[in-house]
């Protein structure tokens, strides 16, 4: 029976580590779109107003995405992690 609970927990967690690597994968092509039609937009009004600064807009971009990042990171851990019973 142990036998059984250790193949079974052995298989949940390949099946966890299966999802974070799919996860993760789909947040970056997804980065990549939001980028993309970001610099696009920020194009859009640097060509309407030349005095338009995009430092402050790049760091909050990138404050952002380690937010979400880390937000991700932290719920698959949390499912992770073995429940206890009362």
């Amino acid at each position: 029976m142990p036998e059984q609970y250790a193949m079974a927990f052995g298989r949940m967690m390949e099946a966890l580590e299966k999802m974070l690597v799919s996860l993760e994968e789909k947040s970056r092509a997804e980065a990549k779109f939001v980028a993309a039609a970001a610099k696009y937009i920020f194009a859009c009004f640097v060509s309407r107003d030349p005095n338009f600064r995009l430092k402050p807009v790049e760091e909050g971009i990138q404050a952002a995405s380690e937010l979400a990042a880390n937000t991700i990171r932290e719920l698959v851990h949390d499912r992770a992690q073995p429940r206890h019973q009362p």
